[in-house]
């Protein structure tokens, strides 16, 4: 028996990666991430996925604005 972890491995979102960034943008425009669970692993202090990458992408944007 497959636990869920293996079954649905995860990633550290990447806001740089533009692999990373299509699956988030699918999700804004879907409301879903597609036939599978979301791919990304929560860090902490987070406690939404959604939040923790809009939080990474705009951290992400500031700092390369430098």
């Amino acid at each position: 028996m497959l636990r869920t972890h293996e079954a649905f491995p995860k990633r550290i979102f990447d806001p740089a990666s533009k692999e990373d960034l299509a699956v988030y943008r699918g999700f804004i425009q879907t409301n879903s991430w597609g036939g599978k669970t979301c791919p990304f692993e929560l860090v902490w202090p987070f406690s939404s996925i959604p939040h923790m990458i809009a939080e990474q992408i705009a951290a992400y944007t500031v700092t390369a604005l430098r």
